[in-house]
């Protein structure tokens, strides 16, 4: 059980304590390490150990998509229902230790939002409703797969938060948008380019873009098991010229160093879904001098459940539990928290 529900007796009646409410947000800074976690997967993550033992601070939670195809409640992986509060306790808690989070709404499986809800004015309402029930001031559209040639979802999906964003600023209330996408080492595919030129269509103003530097293919990363650091760094450089240019093409005007800080990225830690790609703690000390000289705005990774070292022989080349090299625990996060600032 995730939190213990307090009882008022009475003579007559005992009377539930009211809801849990979100703790006020904290700042973010211009420059973060927010890793992934996986909010779903077992055993739970350890948030209060991973803070207070290695110093993470900030986390991107993944993912909220759709109860159902059918079913639009927003849920965390089509498991647990927003509506009943899941994983506040630990946004608090989170919180109560100068931290933050982002959630992150789609992912590869599950029915995302935007396709189960049916109508802009919908979606709209369901993603405020997730952004009321934890508090929020950042979220994140992870869209992925056969998502990214759903012309509906991803119209839906723009008009929807224009209309969020509309909503903040009446309210005086912060709220960062940021995509996640899927980049080669040329940059954004074609699909990720459009999930982009959708949101500058309807004027989103797109707070960053974070890539997801990983399963290149051979043709796309010839050095899979050396130089994906080199790779994640290609595909940066690529997408800030891509930001420009799109940027350009809506009429918006931006320096490169606003540009720089519109970038995210996120390499999977260790083994790659796509063998023999291997992420090493070298790439990550790579990546991180760079983020640092270009003033990126967002490290991360997949995943910070996987940040250790692989506990027994296992047939998964990659596993959603360990990167499948030799490191410590939170090897990667060690390396990759000294990111960031005020």
């Amino acid at each position: 059980m995730r939190w213990v529900i307090a009882f008022i007796v009475t003579a007559n009646c005992v009377l539930a304590a009211p809801p849990l409410a979100p703790r006020k947000a904290n700042h973010w800074p211009a420059q973060v390490f927010a890793p992934y976690v996986d909010t779903t997967l077992w055993p739970p993550f350890d948030f209060a150990g991973a803070s207070k033992q290695h110093g993470i601070k900030f986390y991107t939670l993944a993912f909220v998509v759709a109860k159902g195809p059918n079913n639009p409640a927003p849920s965390w992986g089509g498991y647990h229902l927003v509506s009943k509060r899941w994983m506040l306790p630990e946004i608090n808690a989170i919180r109560a230790g100068g931290g933050e989070v982002r959630v992150s709404f789609g992912g590869a499986t599950g029915t995302g939002l935007a396709s189960a809800c049916k109508t802009p004015a919908q979606l709209q309402a369901t993603y405020q409703a997730v952004i009321n029930t934890y508090g929020l001031t950042h979220i994140d559209f992870d869209v992925e797969g056969h998502w990214l040639a759903e012309t509906k979802s991803i119209e839906r999906r723009s008009r929807a938060i224009v209309g969020l964003q509309a909503q903040a600023r009446r309210s005086k209330r912060t709220l960062k948008v940021w995509y996640t996408l899927p980049v080669l080492p040329s940059g954004l595919t074609r699909e990720g380019a459009g999930v982009l030129r959708s949101a500058l269509r309807h004027r989103v103003d797109i707070a960053g873009v974070n890539i997801m530097a990983m399963n290149y293919g051979k043709a796309q990363a010839p050095k899979p098991t050396t130089h994906m650091g080199a790779y994640t760094i290609q595909a940066a450089t690529s997408l800030h010229a891509q930001l420009k240019m799109l940027h350009r093409e809506a009429g918006v005007q931006k320096t490169d160093a606003q540009l720089w800080a519109m970038v995210g990225l996120t390499p999977m830690l260790g083994h790659n879904d796509v063998k023999p790609e291997t992420f090493t703690l070298g790439n990550a000390r790579e990546v991180i001098a760079f983020a640092r000289q270009k003033k990126i705005g967002l490290l991360s990774c997949w995943s910070a459940n996987r940040d250790r070292p692989l506990a027994k022989p296992s047939a998964n080349w990659a596993s959603p539990k360990h990167t499948g090299i030799k490191q410590e625990v939170f090897g990667f996060s060690k390396i990759f928290r000294a990111y960031g600032g005020e």
